[in-house]
């Protein structure tokens, strides 16, 4: 942070993207495992927010989700667990500044052709079923280049869905 605001001087956009599933039942997972997928996929947006915010003028944070909040499949509950808080952590966050200094979303993505989706164990034994569109990297980032835009000004403390129609043949 101390490098980007001596750079810039603040910082008007946050995309938290990071991301790390486990493919194991909650019985088999050890509690390090299930930390490192909270770490990674809940602390990092919260220290990324924690630093950023004081050094955001007016700008836009946009937290990435995804489609197992809404549902799901066996062996991945710390993932959906994780996108969950990263839901909740995203809407009330929103109610800690004013719109006019911040906005602050998710965005729920479905199957992305990415490795992430194609190494699931679950996509791979054909126990999550990935039919109908499957979207690129790009389609979420213009989503989330949407969102970030002044045309997405009405828009704060949500989730955007941008699955392919993924959910709706769930």
């Amino acid at each position: 942070m101390e490098k980007v605001v001596a750079t810039w001087g603040k910082v008007d956009i946050l995309i938290n993207n990071a991301t790390k599933m486990t493919y194991k039942p909650i019985t088999e997972l050890n509690e390090e495992e299930w930390n490192e997928v909270m770490n990674i996929n809940v602390r990092s947006a919260f220290l990324f927010c924690k630093y950023c915010i004081p050094h955001m003028i007016a700008g836009a944070i946009i937290n990435t989700g995804s489609v197992h909040v809404h549902q799901t499949t066996k062996n991945v509950a710390p993932y959906a667990t994780s996108k969950g808080a990263i839901e909740a952590f995203s809407r009330a966050i929103s109610l800690d500044y004013p719109a006019e200094k911040l906005r602050i979303n998710c965005v729920a993505p479905g199957a992305i052709d990415t490795p992430m989706l194609w190494d699931n164990p679950n996509v791979k034994d054909g126990t999550e079923k990935i039919e109908g569109t499957v979207g690129t990297p790009e389609d979420i980032a213009n989503v989330i280049c949407f969102l970030a835009s002044a045309e997405a000004k009405f828009i704060n403390g949500t989730t955007v869905v941008a699955d392919g129609r993924r959910l709706a043949q769930l």
